[in-house]
């Protein structure tokens, strides 16, 4: 008699071999069929170092696949198990080489029981929770019933079990590639909320920054609750402190339900009333009001916060509780400073940007280990750095890190580090971790998966971009951005038609979305498409007029129509004249259309000179194909460290 495969046990952790299943706390965890392959590999060759291409051979033998996917995967096995790549329990990082398998694990072993045996536990008071299966290979063969003088050896209690079974598992096969595919795995089902920016109920100048800055606070504490997707504050701001239909919002950010209410404060007294709507009906769950100090805010929020988890009956875990508890300073005067710096950045532009960096510095000087304030002043920096501000990146970096050294689980910081890890100094590796490593801190950060999902474009990963940039939309579907956004990974992987679809889409709740503009205009320009590629670039200068690379874009539209003389004209004023200029890069892109390399290289070298941060698009850019086969060309992106 053969032996089974066997199950092997850790912590609160069973791995079924034969079945294909994981149990935790006794219920069964969804994992992509390459996850639980990856899995039960470390599994059974735990203790030793696997190799990065040890585990790609074993797992992805027959497909060719990058490290992308492997990193993905073990971030997945990282969630499902509670395991970090920071304090591993499970899965220890060996970096730049593979991983291993740590923790102490028991193994069995069993013998298959016989067929009268299984007969006999086939029945009604013995269901088959197919739920639970996770299948690897639709294509596995069944394991047939003997045959005894030509006729299977079943009475009809057997038969129809077995009907049952293969009922149950041909519905569940079909669930199974559901699972199989990662973008589901991405887009699991999860309840939605949305807080909405509290109405000032005596509204002044003096504290209209408590508006945005209450249900800022309450939207970065309650994103610490994997259960729960919380929209981003970008996308709940322009609700401003009015009075407003909270079921309408509802429908309209594609959440279930809806924090709103209304604070005023008056000398040390803040009075906050907050109520929970049901989006399906317009009906209140719930509704409090607080009447205290100002230095108590703090456990107003940890109240509304609890109320929201309790309605929603979502558990929280004991990692969970704590950072939701945690306040993140113990300096009143810092915290307003905070919110004040918050409201502020929370309106991108570069007389905001400035007041929100001074603010923020504010409240670091009041509190030197405020790590979400450093982690705030980070972000902008890093938006500061892209209207060419001085010394911008390098501020950004040093705020991130000083972040991650006061709280190592601020995934936030962790995202800015990836960001200019990869934009800033081109390290494809050490970007990675970051983004998979705040993923793990927080996976339903749309701007993490956002820039991730450019990151894996820019690096060539396009059906793995796609999943990632399709759930930042998932987490937050009112972005108009996060719309065009989705026409990236098509645009870049010349499936121009695919990218315009979604580009076009982008522009039917706002014409005025610049953005979605310039991206149907390069669509149309790369599908020959002149009129169109003419009239969106220049709707999205006019709407844009302060970005002073879109020229170059124009340059390119006029090239197209055959209008060379005026567009070499454009670019000769575009580069000379005062004021803020255009990125070399697209000065490049300019020159290309115009047939002239040799400029086109010397704008290059100076967008790696001046550490452009658009110049890793140069790897699948395609409106520098024809540049491709030009020794110089291999040469810049060995110089870049992008090859």
């Amino acid at each position: 008699m053969s032996v089974k495969p066997p199950v092997f046990r850790f912590d609160n952790v069973t791995v079924e071999s034969e079945q294909y299943r994981v149990l935790k706390d006794g219920e069964p965890v969804a994992l992509e069929p390459k996850a639980f392959q990856v899995l039960l590999y470390l599994l059974q060759q735990r203790g030793r170092l696997i190799t990065k291409d040890e585990l790609l051979d074993a797992v992805w033998a027959d497909s060719f696949v990058t490290q992308n996917a492997l990193t993905r995967v073990i971030a997945q096995l990282r969630r499902a198990l509670g395991d970090t790549s920071q304090n591993s329990r499970y899965i220890e990082t060996v970096p730049t080489r593979g991983y291993r398998f740590i923790a102490d694990i028991e193994e069995v072993t069993t013998h298959p029981v016989s067929e009268q045996t299984c007969a006999e536990h086939i029945d009604s008071t013995h269901p088959v929770d197919a739920g639970s299966l996770i299948v690897d290979d639709p294509g596995m063969p069944l394991e047939q019933p003997s045959v005894k003088n030509g006729r299977q050896n079943f009475g009809w209690p057997a038969t129809i079990a077995i009907f049952v079974v293969i009922f149950i598992g041909i519905a569940y096969f079909v669930v199974a590639k559901n699972y199989a595919k990662p973008e589901t795995f991405l887009a699991a089902s999860e309840e939605t909320i949305a807080v909405l920016p509290f109405k000032l109920i005596d509204p002044n100048d003096e504290n209209a920054y408590l508006s945005v800055g209450l249900a800022d606070s309450l939207i970065t504490k309650l994103s610490n609750v994997r259960g729960l997707t919380v929209r981003p504050t970008a996308s709940v701001i322009r609700y401003g402190a009015n009075d407003v239909d909270a079921a309408k919002v509802g429908n309209d950010l594609k959440v279930l339900n809806v924090i709103n209410g209304a604070v005023q404060r008056e000398n040390d007294r803040v009075r906050v009333t907050v109520q929970m709507i049901r989006v399906a009906d317009g009906k209140p769950v719930w509704a409090e009001s607080y009447d205290t100090r100002f230095v108590d805010i703090f456990q107003v929020q940890d109240e509304i916060s609890a109320r929201i988890t309790e309605a929603l009956q979502i558990r929280l875990s004991a990692e969970e509780r704590t950072r939701v508890d945690h306040p993140p300073t113990n300096n009143i005067d810092a915290y307003q400073s905070f919110l004040q710096a918050n409201s502020s950045l929370a309106k991108v532009s570069p007389d905001n940007l400035k007041a929100a960096i001074e603010k923020f510095s504010e409240a670091i000087a009041l509190d030197p280990n405020y790590a979400l304030a450093y982690a705030k002043l980070a972000m902008a920096y890093g938006l500061a750095a892209s209207f060419n501000v001085p010394s911008a990146r390098e501020l950004a970096e040093s705020n991130a890190l000083k972040a991650i050294e006061l709280d190592p689980n601020l995934a936030e910081a962790h995202t800015s580090i990836a960001v200019l890890q990869f934009w800033g100094y081109h390290d494809t590796g050490k970007a990675e971790d970051s983004f998979v490593h705040s993923l793990e801190l927080n996976p339903n950060s749309s701007y993490t998966h956002l820039y991730y999902g450019w990151f894996l474009i820019a690096t060539g990963h396009f059906d793995e971009a796609e999943r990632h940039i399709r759930r930042a939309l998932q987490l937050d579907p009112s972005s108009q951005s996060n719309v065009a956004d989705q026409g990236l990974p098509f645009y870049y992987s010349h499936r121009y038609d695919e990218a315009r679809r979604f580009y076009q889409q982008s522009l039917e709740t706002n014409e005025k979305f610049w953005y979605g503009h310039v991206r149907l205009a390069e669509a149309c320009e790369a599908l020959g498409d002149v009129d169109c590629a003419l009239t969106e670039i220049k709707r999205g200068i006019e709407l844009s007029p302060r970005d002073p690379s879109l020229p170059c874009e124009l340059v390119r539209m006029l090239a197209l129509a055959g209008k060379k003389d005026e567009a070499v004209q454009l670019i000769l004023e575009t580069t000379s004249k005062e004021g803020p200029s255009a990125r070399p890069y697209f000065i490049a892109l300019a020159y290309a259309a115009l047939g002239k390399p040799d400029e086109v290289f010397i704008a290059l070298d100076r967008s790696l000179d001046e550490k452009d941060n658009w110049l890793p698009w140069i790897k699948v850019d395609p409106r520098f194909d024809a540049l491709r086969t030009d020794p110089r060309f291999d040469d810049l992106l060995s110089r870049a460290r992008l090859k």
